[in-house]
């Protein structure tokens, strides 16, 4: 190999990436990439499936640089672990990623905090609000907004960061030239148009996966400096990302329920009673960070009933609605529907026939077919990662194959 880049791209060539040998061999020899890869190509103590050898076998230094040159055209950075790019709080997970892919401008991760903002896929307008409240003066200060692609809170830090003319950083479920959730690709681009990135230790044409979601959820914590949980139920994905933080010993925030109101927000309260810091304001977060915020945040005395106006100065809290969404379907189930529904179990039944006369948010489907909020969280990732449904940019699931009557 010519250099360490060319080394370190071999590895994952070869071991495929978020693999945990690689790991335990890039962690045994103290994750130097030569010895790694003298390990693999001489097999060293560890099992190599047939696969692994003969990739290791095949993948020589042209193939490398082809896939270099791949990238390069594709307008993708290549980062290796030993780069001075790569961002040293992630070097702190297990088993961190050998090589980031990287759309957009990936530079100076290291230079200023990075905060890692998380919450529920149907935001509330006040949920939205708090986001506005404090994640805006945090990024015109300089820190980094980190989060999903997911539609609601986690678009919403994104957009927050954007406005304030910071930079922010996007990690899919899936390769950076792939698009997850589908509709997402204007987020995408707003975040890189605007100084930030997406980034994958995922190939770049890896498609969403949803066994890959708690592994990114990881590299979120993994990659902040603090945590903030903006609004998250009982069963949020949210809460899995804050956990994985609080492993790392990284500060989880959350933020309060509207007055008595606490509906969307038990997974904060949740985390509030289990010792997470409260964030008021931003001043909270930005005194974790060691930040000097530039204006003068909102009083915390205007956090609660009143933040939602206080907010509109900052981005426009307008509630989501579904005129985006599908027309509204007929009764009658398509006879490739039919098909379809004898292909799955019946919880799956249950989640596609939910959707057969609306679009539906999370909550709808969980109130239309009385399952729990973790079989339905679980089964429409599921189904949206088949394509069997799919999710439109205002937060609600349909059936792309029905045919609506308008």
């Amino acid at each position: 190999m010519s250099d360490n880049l060319d080394i370190w791209l071999w590895l994952t060539l070869v071991m495929k990436p978020n693999n945990a040998k690689l790991g335990l061999i890039l962690k045994s020899c103290n994750y130097d990439a030569a010895r790694a890869g003298k390990i693999i190509r001489d097999g060293g103590n560890f099992a190599f499936d047939k696969n692994e050898k003969s990739r290791a076998n095949a993948i020589r230094i042209g193939t490398v640089r082809e896939y270099k040159n791949f990238c390069s055209k594709s307008g993708i950075t290549i980062i290796s672990y030993d780069s001075e790019d790569y961002p040293k709080l992630l070097k702190q997970i297990e088993n961190p990623p050998p090589v980031l892919f990287a759309l957009g401008n990936a530079k100076g991760l290291n230079d200023m905090p990075i905060l890692t903002g998380v919450g529920t896929r149907n935001i509330s307008e006040y949920g939205t609000a708090i986001i506005n409240l404090i994640a805006k003066p945090l990024a015109e200060s300089g820190v980094i907004i980190a989060s999903s692609t997911s539609e609601g809170a986690d678009e919403a830090f994104h957009n927050a960061a954007v406005f304030a003319g910071g930079r922010s950083i996007a990690f899919p479920g899936c390769g950076v030239l792939e698009t997850h959730p589908s509709g997402s690709e204007p987020l995408k681009k707003n975040i890189i148009d605007n100084g930030g990135a997406v980034i994958s230790e995922l190939f770049p044409d890896t498609k969403a996966s949803l066994s890959y979601f708690k592994r990114r959820d990881a590299i979120l914590a993994g990659i902040g400096s603090a945590t903030l949980v903006a609004e998250a139920g009982e069963k949020s994905g949210s809460l899995i990302t804050a956990e994985y933080a609080k492993k790392l010993a990284r500060k989880v925030f959350c933020a309060l329920p509207n007055g008595l109101d606490t509906s969307g927000f038990e997974g904060n309260i949740m985390l509030a009673r289990a010792g997470a810091s409260v964030a008021f304001d931003s001043t909270d977060i930005a005194e974790e960070l060691g930040v000097a915020l530039k204006n003068s945040p909102v009083k915390k005395t205007d956090y609660q009933g009143k933040i939602a106006s206080n907010a509109a100065q900052n981005v426009d809290p307008t509630p989501k609605t579904v005129e985006n969404a599908p027309p509204a379907a007929e009764k009658k189930l398509p006879v490739m529907t039919e098909e379809l529904l004898g292909k799955y179990d019946e919880t799956k039944q249950l989640v596609i026939r939910s959707l057969l006369d609306r679009p539906r948010s999370n909550e709808m489907v969980m109130n239309a077919t009385g399952l729990p909020a973790d079989a339905v969280f679980v089964t429409l990732m599921d189904l949206e990662c088949a394509g069997v449904i799919a999710l439109n940019r205002e937060g609600y699931y349909y059936i792309p194959d029905m045919k609506y009557k308008k």
